[in-house]
């Protein structure tokens, strides 16, 4: 996917979404709100590179090597259970997911 496919999503995401201060594209374009989601993407991917947007525009590169893949996922997976249990106890029914509910 084009750099600038992928900053017409990022400036769209951030239209639609004027409370998010960063959005995380991966090489195929999909976006994440969550950081630990994009790196575990990378998983299905060829290129595991993950760009940071602001809305002022992309502020980082990460590249994880395939071989890395495992261990990010270990290290986001144990980041995201700790967040999920604080959250579960101030909030019960957050479940964590990027997936946004219709209103």
């Amino acid at each position: 996917m084009s750099k600038e496919t992928i900053a017409s999503k990022v400036e769209k995401h951030f239209a639609g979404n004027p409370t998010r201060k960063e959005v995380f594209a991966t090489s195929d374009g999909f976006l994440f709100e969550r950081k630990e989601n994009a790196l575990r993407h990378l998983k299905t991917l060829e290129n595991k590179n993950v760009e940071t947007f602001t809305k002022s525009g992309k502020v980082e590169d990460i590249d994880v090597e395939a071989d890395d893949v495992s261990e990010v996922e270990k290290k986001t997976a144990k980041v995201e259970a700790e967040k999920n249990t604080a959250g579960a106890k101030k909030h019960p029914a957050n479940t964590g997911s990027d997936q946004k509910t219709a209103k």
